[in-house]
């Protein structure tokens, strides 16, 4: 079936510009902090106006705004102003800064893996269907009920089946990640 994470039970820690909540990260015993992870999803505030992101030089980087929004800037590569639900995909190593108050989500994953990522609505009765290694889907509404669970904004479903029955007026970030 399919395992949730809830977000009011998600482990949160604070950083230089805000707090994170760290949803989900594998292998499962990893820590973030000793850098041993193959990927790791997340939400982070940006309390400050101005931040500097940590740099990760082994990883790859998918940035999503959730709540507000932010100009995001790579030094000597471009800047991108993102607007809710809009994302970036970035090289951890890049020296990268924003500016901007936001509530945002985040994949960090090794250069071993690639990533599918996409923002959906359902518009009518849909059947996800897992394609990669891993499947994960990000609540986006206020509350729903999906195959008789209850979920809440925020809340992450890690597929554990070939496909989930999602209701109309659902929206969701869709994240695949799958090792290359």
């Amino acid at each position: 079936m399919f395992k949730i994470h809830h977000f009011q039970d998600a482990v949160t820690s604070t950083w230089s510009g805000g707090k994170t909540m760290e949803l989900f990260i594998y292998p499962q015993n990893s820590l973030f902090s000793q850098r041993n992870f193959d990927f790791r999803i997340s939400s982070a505030t940006i309390d400050v106006e101005n931040s500097d992101f940590t740099s990760l030089p082994n990883y790859n980087r998918l940035l999503a705004i959730l709540e507000g929004k932010l100009e995001i800037i790579h030094e000597g590569k471009y800047s991108k102003l993102l607007q809710q639900f809009e994302n970036d995909e970035f090289h951890g190593s890049w020296e990268t800064s924003s500016i901007g108050k936001v509530r945002d989500f985040n994949v960090i994953y090794s250069d071993d893996f690639k990533i599918q990522f996409s923002y959906q609505i359902v518009k009518e009765n849909f059947k996800l269907t897992k394609n990669g290694s891993f499947l994960f889907i990000l609540i986006l509404n206020e509350s729903i009920e999906i195959e008789g669970f209850e979920m809440k904004k925020y809340d992450l479903i890690e597929m554990d089946t070939d496909s989930i029955n999602l209701p109309v007026g659902m929206s969701f970030f869709q994240i695949e990640l799958a090792k290359i």
